[in-house]
């Protein structure tokens, strides 16, 4: 059986890699499917990921170099669609995108397909209340945060129509997107 890779040109886009968890085992296939491809993310911790990941061509964004936001990169939350809608990827075939939140945003560059992994549509903004119960948000926190939901609900059906084909891991993920 031949050993499957994905076109040289691709680039990879993950939300963020400072912690390690499903996503990102998902993302190391996607990585070993176009090993010499770039990785762009929000931000890059290393000491929170695999040690093999350091070989990787990871390329952070702005927001990485933003005091504090490895640890707490909630503060920053309003940034990450404006970081990844200006993100400007380079001249490729294919571009990969593993998102619970923000990936998917990337404007490919022209020519260019864009396969979207989602392992869930940001639950925070599209299920809001029950995002608010489990991690015991203060009232005064979830009626500052709701016009923010509303707006991140909002931008994220603007930008749809950037992917070309969205996969799910589950048919509950595909009829949430």
């Amino acid at each position: 059986m031949r050993e499957l890779q994905l076109p040289g040109r691709t680039v990879l886009v993950h939300d963020y890699l400072n912690q390690f968890g499903g996503a990102e085992r998902v993302l190391e296939t996607m990585h070993a499917l176009a090993p010499h491809s770039p990785v762009y993310t929000s931000m890059y911790e290393p000491d929170a990921m695999p040690e093999e990941y350091r070989k990787w061509d990871i390329r952070p964004t702005w927001i990485d170099r933003l005091p504090g936001v490895r640890t707490n990169h909630q503060l920053v939350l309003p940034v990450y669609p404006m970081a990844f809608e200006r993100l400007r990827v380079p001249e490729c075939d294919l571009v990969l995108s593993s998102s619970s939140a923000w990936a998917k945003m990337v404007r490919p560059p022209e020519g260019a397909v864009h396969v979207s992994y989602v392992h869930s549509p940001m639950r925070f903004a599209w299920a809001f209340d029950q995002y608010c119960e489990r991690e015991r948000l203060p009232a005064a926190a979830r009626n500052g945060l709701r016009p923010l939901m509303a707006a991140f609900r909002w931008r994220d059906r603007a930008t749809l129509d950037r992917v070309d084909r969205f996969v799910a891991n589950s048919t509950v993920v595909r009829d949430r997107i």
